[in-house]
């Protein structure tokens, strides 16, 4: 009984460990947007797109810099007709939203790590512009939030173009088939093994310990 005891505990503890782990890996990998081109940008639909983006970053570009400008302050970003390039403001800037980013010696694969800072609003608004001139045979768009969490960009894209936000994901959560993905599930398995091989360890050596004062008692 003490011996099944043990491993109950032990088998509870193993399923903490992998929550917890699940969890701090969910938190290194970062709140994160993923857009993969499946094809090439059609150029009219490019140009559209960049125009309605421009009308989302204009609402906002109060909490809004080009990060490849050092002398960029709120309020004065330089706009293109070809590509978008925007970060947050100081401490609120995390990574910079670019699209469509599809370079020759570029991967398709884009990703933008917001960490809910103010920026994601202008983000997430993009990325459902985006929606509007790419099917998902041509742009795929995913997230590691649900619909709800992007319920500031969707009221951002209501106010400036009139109409509802529609979802424009495919997916929900880390695309398995990108480097990041492999990665984080990779970090999973290993975490999950560690805390496996953990709780087996100490269980085996708390039996070890029982069995041999178990024997003693009979000598």
């Amino acid at each position: 009984m003490a011996l099944r005891s043990d491993f109950l505990r032990s088998m509870r503890l193993l399923i903490c460990v992998t929550i917890l782990a699940t969890f701090c890996s969910r938190a290194l990998a970062g709140y994160t947007h993923y857009y993969t081109w499946k094809q090439p940008p059609d150029a009219a639909a490019l140009k559209d797109c960049v125009a309605d983006m421009n009308r989302l970053i204009e609402a906002r570009k109060s909490i809004l810099v080009s990060p490849d400008l050092p002398e960029s302050k709120p309020g004065e970003l330089k706009l293109s007709v070809t590509n978008v390039d925007f970060n947050g403001v100081g401490e609120k800037a995390h990574e910079p939203f670019v699209f469509p980013y599809v370079l020759p010696d570029h991967e398709p694969f884009n990703f933008c790590k917001t960490a809910y800072k103010p920026s994601d609003e202008v983000v997430t608004a993009c990325l459902i512009v985006a929606r509007d001139h790419f099917s998902s045979s041509v742009l795929e768009i995913s997230s590691h939030g649900e619909w709800a969490d992007w319920a500031r960009g969707a009221a951002l894209y209501s106010s400036v173009f009139g109409r509802p936000a529609r979802e424009p994901m495919t997916r929900h959560g880390l695309d398995p088939a990108s480097p990041h993905g492999l990665r984080f599930n990779l970090l999973i398995s290993l975490l999950f093994l560690l805390s496996l091989a953990l709780v087996y360890f100490f269980w085996q050596k708390r039996a070890s310990s029982r069995s041999k004062a178990w024997r003693r008692s009979f000598e």
